[in-house]
């Protein structure tokens, strides 16, 4: 008999959105700004997906997902590692994840699954 059940909470309990591109502050290109990088928004996004696509792959051949704050420290330094205080990869998580969050909610018929 089994004793646990599981679920996907992403899809399945709460409605997101999958994008890893920011969809209102663009906390990536943000960081890079205060940091003194020139770039545009598009090569932002590109090199933000750059590092999430990379440490996806990494996680998925190696079984252990990556970390947000590792996803934000290889964007940092696909921009050639700029100078920074030492909280601002910090500071850029935090002000990614907020954005992130604030659109996911609980999913249509979560309360009566």
């Amino acid at each position: 008999m089994p004793s646990h059940v599981y679920f996907d909470f992403f899809g399945t309990l709460v409605r997101y959105d999958p994008s890893v591109l920011p969809s209102a502050f663009n906390a990536p290109l943000e960081f890079a700004l205060r940091a003194s990088v020139r770039v545009g928004q598009a090569e932002a996004d590109t090199l933000w997906t750059r590092a999430w696509d990379e440490l996806d792959s990494a996680a998925y051949r190696s079984g252990r997902e990556c970390s947000m704050l590792q996803i934000a420290r290889r964007y940092w330094e696909l921009l050639d590692s700029p100078p920074v205080a030492e909280n601002e990869l910090d500071r850029l998580v935090r002000e990614y994840l907020a954005v992130w969050s604030a659109q996911a909610a609980p999913a249509a018929d979560v309360r009566t699954c």
